[in-house]
């Protein structure tokens, strides 16, 4: 039975179980127990599901017929398809990422960047807390993220004339040198 929720005269109903990710659930489970070590191979989990489970073939938009499912859990994706590897490396990527983060805005004295510095890692922390329902790691927006954090990362080695607290000064280097 679905659950019922009150709210005030009007009722809602839950939404009932869905096989569907059930099944991609105990699957992806299954196959972690199997290969944690190496996991299975990145994006082998679809054509996997779909030999295990028929009738999963989706035709997609631009009328690519699509085998399977996908994890919907990106963490699970990243230790089903990749094993511990990956997740070790995932693991150092975001540990580059906040402490890249926490130095930039200790080193700052400018508020705006501070601000800046503070926001990136909120929104990283929002999309790894959506990643429990996607596979975050493939948006666009995760990996301009991480780019633009890592280039930050390196800025004083690349241009040690220019500090990183003159990331939003736009006049040219040569002025702000005079400065």
């Amino acid at each position: 039975p679905a659950l019922v929720i009150a709210m005030g005269e009007i009722q809602i109903a839950g939404e009932g179980k869905d096989e569907v990710r059930e099944n991609v659930l105990e699957y992806a489970n299954e196959l972690m127990r199997e290969h944690w070590h190496i996991g299975i191979g990145y994006m082998n989990f679809m054509s996997r599901f779909a030999d295990r489970f028929s009738g999963f073939d989706v035709t997609t938009l631009t009328g690519k017929v699509q085998r399977g499912m996908s994890i919907h859990n990106a963490f699970q994706a990243w230790l089903v398809e990749g094993g511990v590897p990956i997740v070790l490396i995932v693991l150092l990527m975001f540990a580059r990422y906040f402490g890249t983060l926490r130095n930039k805005s200790k080193a700052s004295s400018h508020r705006n960047e501070i601000l800046l510095f503070e926001t990136l890692a909120i929104v990283m922390v929002q999309l790894l807390v959506t990643g429990w329902h996607h596979q975050v790691h493939q948006s666009q927006i995760f990996w301009m993220m991480l780019g633009f954090v890592f280039a930050l990362r390196h800025k004083g080695t690349v241009t040690p004339s220019l500090p990183t607290s003159d990331i939003f000064d736009r006049r040219a280097p040569e002025v702000r040198q005079r400065s």
